[in-house]
């Protein structure tokens, strides 16, 4: 279960974000509390292959500076939200093959850009393919596939028991290498509800599971082409 500072932490430009996403639709299930931490993840990660989208908050460190993340992500490569990170912000919004940002001056400043390419790029739509291999942290983010895969990637998952997690019953799941807990819900759907790190350093809550989100590609946007 990655953490969101290694993930945002990509050092090339456009690298500006990510952590895991999504959870999704699939049929109710009965309690995950008698279960196996193996046969729970793997629940989680067969709800969230049929999501249809999801919500997700939360903060971290990236690069020994504050972030956070207020993110909507839609199945079928779709996403609008922001980041705040590098001492500014930054707007998302991913139509498919595509990524569009609009980031504020003190984002920009953080890709050492000269004085006029800040004044072309701060508070302007800029568009470049989703494929360009600096937006790789950016993709990753924005895309709701990519959840499962991210679960997939822990150390020995161990149970801490049922607890409660902002009033939902919920199930622990702990990274007895890496760290770090995934709260999965303990009745119905298996979604995940949280990750969470040790000390709190790092917290993402996952909500508003399968509900109607809006993306549109914004007009008039700046391409970057392949150069971003």
């Amino acid at each position: 279960m990655r953490k969101l500072a290694a993930v945002i932490g990509l050092a090339s430009v456009a690298a500006v974000g990510s952590l895991l996403a999504g959870c999704g639709g699939g049929e109710a299930r009965a309690s995950e509390t008698s279960k196996s931490p193996s046969q729970i993840l793997k629940d989680a990660q067969r709800a969230v292959r049929t999501a249809r989208s999801v919500h997700m908050a939360g903060h971290g460190v990236a690069q020994g500076q504050a972030a956070r993340l207020d993110l909507s992500l839609v199945r079928g490569s779709e996403a609008t939200g922001k980041l705040m990170l590098f001492g500014g912000s930054v707007e998302l919004v991913r139509v498919r093959g595509n990524i569009y940002m609009r980031g504020d001056r003190g984002f920009w400043r953080h890709f050492g850009s000269n004085g006029a390419k800040l004044a072309l790029l701060t508070d302007r739509w800029v568009e470049a393919p989703a494929s360009v291999p600096a937006l790789k942290g950016i993709a990753s983010v924005t895309d709701i596939s990519g959840l499962s895969s991210m679960l997939a990637e822990h150390g020995k998952v161990i149970s801490d028991g049922v607890r409660t997690f902002r009033g939902q019953k919920v199930v622990a799941l702990r990274d007895a290498i890496e760290g770090g807990t995934l709260y999965v819900r303990a009745t119905g759907t298996p979604y995940p509800v949280a990750s969470v790190e040790k000390g709190h350093s790092e917290t993402i809550v996952f909500d508003r599971w399968n509900q109607h989100v809006v993306v549109r590609a914004p007009k008039n946007a700046l391409s970057l082409g392949t150069s971003a």
